[in-house]
């Protein structure tokens, strides 16, 4: 069965998902907490149900036993043990991620950017068969991967994402970086970075980006909290200079609000306008595997400056659409509806 009928369906990532909060919260699942030993791994991330263990921990402890001892095929990847019967799943879309992610990040991700018309997807850890030498799979030339393949089949993925996480800036992992260029060189229609535009931007715009959008947070949060004060003590003492206080608390909310956000916004226009250089750093991108490196390098060779201009053109993207996505300043909801 060829890499490009590696597929899951949303219906079986929903599955997984399921599979591994059950495993996650029978204490199946193991982390590293100890920051003085390898592969640490933060414990309030592992516990969250927003973040989760990260893929390496997931794959170790469920995915690989899962599919060890598939009958009839052991060693079959996660993928293909549900698509067996059907000789696999095509993969019109493909997603691109990073291991060091949380994998409730990974599937909320993936589910929520999911496009209409796509019936399977490419996801390298339920995909690719992990009881092999993942090594060997990969093999020292990258046109034989088998993502390279499944971008490169006949007809071509509908679509191409990559997913942002709190853990690691998705473009600086080369794997990633590889798959989107190729992406685009196979004439992959819609290529896309999915998730928050401060889990993308790094370097002093990321900072700054990071600040701003955490201080319109606070700042919305306390506004429709005194809003909600001033709305609830209207409630009780029903009199005009209580509702005209009410009125006035939701306006200045209003104000708060509306200015906070168009701080965000200038802090996102500028990496807007930012040169490529500064949103990706292409020199700095790593794997996991040495040799990986090495091939990805000698692959991209050359084209460097191309791929950056590619990757920060797709962070400017996810940045507009989320300036795009802002909520209307004059209206602040809360738990009694508008204010």
């Amino acid at each position: 069965i060829k890499p490009w009928k590696w597929g899951v369906s949303k219906g079986q990532l929903e599955t997984f998902l399921a599979e591994v909060r059950a495993a996650h919260d029978a204490g199946l699942i193991q982390g590293q907490p100890d920051p003085s030993k390898p592969f640490y791994y933060p414990k309030e991330k592992f516990d969250s149900h927003e973040i989760g263990p990260n893929m390496h921990q997931v794959n170790a402890w469920l995915i690989k036993p899962d599919t060890r001892a598939c009958a009839p095929l052991p060693g079959v990847s996660w993928a293909l043990a549900k698509n067996l019967k059907t000789g696999g799943l095509r993969c019109d879309l493909f997603f691109s991620h990073a291991w060091d992610e949380g994998v409730y990040e990974l599937c909320a991700n993936a589910l929520k950017s999911w496009p209409d018309g796509c019936e399977g997807a490419y996801i390298c850890c339920l995909s690719n068969p992990q009881n092999l030498d993942i090594s060997k799979l990969l093999g020292s030339d990258a046109t034989q991967s088998p993502f390279y393949r499944v971008l490169g089949a006949e007809p071509r993925p509908k679509a191409m994402m990559m997913l942002a996480n709190r853990n690691t800036p998705i473009h600086s992992r080369l794997w990633c970086v590889l798959e989107a260029y190729q992406a685009q060189a196979c004439g992959v229609q819609q290529i896309r970075i999915e998730g928050a535009a401060t889990q993308i931007v790094t370097g002093e715009r990321g900072a700054a980006l990071k600040k701003a959008e955490s201080e319109a947070a606070e700042l919305e949060h306390k506004a429709r909290e005194k809003a909600k004060e001033a709305y609830d003590r209207s409630l009780v003492q029903d009199d005009p200079a209580t509702k005209k206080a009410a009125d006035a608390a939701a306006d200045e909310a209003k104000r708060q609000i509306a200015e906070a956000k168009d701080k965000a916004a200038s802090t996102r226009l500028d990496v807007l306008l930012a040169p490529a250089k500064e949103l990706i750093d292409l020199d700095n991108a790593q794997c996991s595997m040495d040799a990986d490196r090495v091939a990805i390098r000698a692959m991209i060779g050359g084209s460097e400056d191309k791929i950056t201009e590619q990757i920060g053109e797709l962070i400017r993207d996810n940045i507009a659409g989320v300036g795009e996505k802002r909520d209307d300043p004059n209206v602040i909801d809360g738990p009694l509806g508008p204010l």
